[in-house]
């Protein structure tokens, strides 16, 4: 037989806040709503602030809540509160890192390919990249470059250092003037130097090289072996040695 006619068109859906990119979720009436905090643009993931921008995942509350500002960070995945809030409205060098934890990398300026774990942990730092920090405030207020800083408060306020490795309680914490290629390992190791000492080794509670090239193992206030050379190496104890 001859075709009908075209019926009437069907009432458009009705979504409660509708809005690009955001998920819907049933309400249990009958309707359903679109997510302000919830957005999916096919490819990156936005759970707890308004839009996904142009990081790849951001989960919690206000994390990474300027993403887009002019200099718009992109490829990063920021898990936790107020992660990083502020750091776009400093520097555009904000890509590929992962960041978790309550206010890990907050406030920091200028870092890319980094990885940021604990709360608080390298925020209000400057200028950092290839990094692995770990740990509550590990290198808050910090400035590393190439290192890795892990334990609680480890690198913090620690200046302009790079290559090296931190790893203990407060270990190469306050160090205004920073450590290159250095190894610092064991809680308070080398902390609280006030002077710049390059390619150290010091291992062990409150080790604290004293010159640049010299190895120290244990704390500097018992007796120690000293073996002079070319490299200054230093053997500590907790008893005089002969």
């Amino acid at each position: 037989g001859a075709k009908g006619s075209v019926g009437p068109t069907g009432p458009t859906a009705s979504i409660y806040n509708d809005a690009n990119d955001r998920v819907i979720t049933a309400l249990g009436n009958g309707l359903v709503n679109a997510e302000t905090n919830l957005t999916w643009d096919g490819f990156r993931l936005g759970i707890g602030v308004g839009t996904a921008g142009t990081q790849s995942m951001t989960i919690g509350r206000c994390c990474a809540q300027s993403l887009n500002s002019p200099t718009l960070p992109q490829n990063n995945i920021n898990i936790g509160d107020c992660i990083a809030p502020s750091f776009q409205n400093s520097c555009s060098n904000h890509n590929w890192n992962v960041r978790i934890g309550y206010k890990a990398d907050r406030n920091s300026t200028a870092g890319s390919h980094n990885i940021i774990i604990g709360g608080n942990a390298h925020a209000n730092a400057t200028y950092q990249s290839y990094n692995v920090i770990v740990g509550s405030y590990a290198s808050l207020y910090g400035c590393p470059q190439n290192s890795t800083i892990i334990g609680n408060a480890a690198g913090c306020t620690i200046g302009d250092s790079n290559l090296s490795t931190i790893v203990g309680y407060r270990a190469g914490h306050n160090l205004p003037f920073g450590t290159d290629c250095s190894t610092l390992l064991g809680a308070y190791a080398q902390g609280g130097c006030t002077s710049s000492f390059d390619n150290v080794i010091a291992i062990g509670y409150c080790a604290t090289a004293t010159a640049s090239n010299m190895t120290v193992i244990g704390s500097l206030t018992t007796n120690c072996t000293k073996i002079k050379g070319a490299v200054d190496f230093r053997i500590c104890s907790l008893t005089s040695l002969p």
